[in-house]
């Protein structure tokens, strides 16, 4: 555990977190919201992997951890406008992956 009650550290997750090692008071939607987006796409991984979760989950976990791969896997534009656009849809997926993840572990 991480000082000031923090289970993850004040550590940015930027890879695959086995979820077997995470401990229930860490699944809070709070401490989801503190993951950049890196941290959320390897734990919707982890869920697809996960043993004995259900296809629709799975899926949607892919799903989500797909559409962050389209977004920061493509070059930053030059256009200003449009890479504000790329980093306000990283947010809201964000957004997204950290509700998934609140009501799914």
């Amino acid at each position: 555990m991480g000082f000031d009650g923090d289970p993850l550290g004040g550590v940015f997750v930027l890879f695959p977190i086995d979820l077997l090692l995470l401990q229930s008071h860490m699944l809070s939607k709070q401490n989801f919201e503190r993951l950049n987006s890196d941290g959320l796409a390897a734990l919707c991984k982890s869920v697809v992997y996960k043993p004995g979760v259900e296809t629709a989950v799975a899926e949607e976990a892919w799903q989500l951890r797909r559409e962050w791969v389209r977004l920061v896997g493509s070059q930053q534009p030059l256009d200003y406008k449009l890479n504000e656009r790329i980093q306000a849809e990283e947010k809201a997926l964000a957004v997204r992956m950290a509700n998934f993840l609140t009501a799914t572990l």
